[in-house]
């Protein structure tokens, strides 16, 4: 068509994520979760609380990874570092997330 401006389309590919979930809060799992945390981190209250700024250990959901499924915890101002964690937790033996906790 002449005279007309035709909108040239891009094909865009995003990257693909691992699955992701969320845990009930107090299931089995999420029990579970935060004692491998407390395992894992030394931390025996399980919460880290520095008292300087208020952070404590957060859930920040779990994910299928190469080794299977593992939960994220973030600490943004661990009292022993003072420094911002990442851990991750191993879901335990045969745990999969219902599919409606699934992202």
């Amino acid at each position: 068509m002449v005279g007309q401006k035709t909108k040239a389309r891009l094909k865009v590919r995003l990257p693909r994520l691992p699955p992701m979930a969320f845990l009930k809060v107090r299931s089995k799992e999420w029990n579970a979760a935060w004692k491998g945390l407390a395992e894992k981190t030394g931390d025996a209250d399980k919460t880290a609380l520095n008292p300087r700024s208020g952070e404590v250990w957060q859930y920040m959901g779990s994910e299928k990874r190469p080794r299977g499924w593992e939960h994220s915890f973030r600490h943004r101002d661990h009292p022993s570092t003072n420094e911002r964690v990442y851990v991750w937790v191993a879901a335990t033996d045969g745990w999969l997330p219902d599919k409606s906790l699934r992202m």
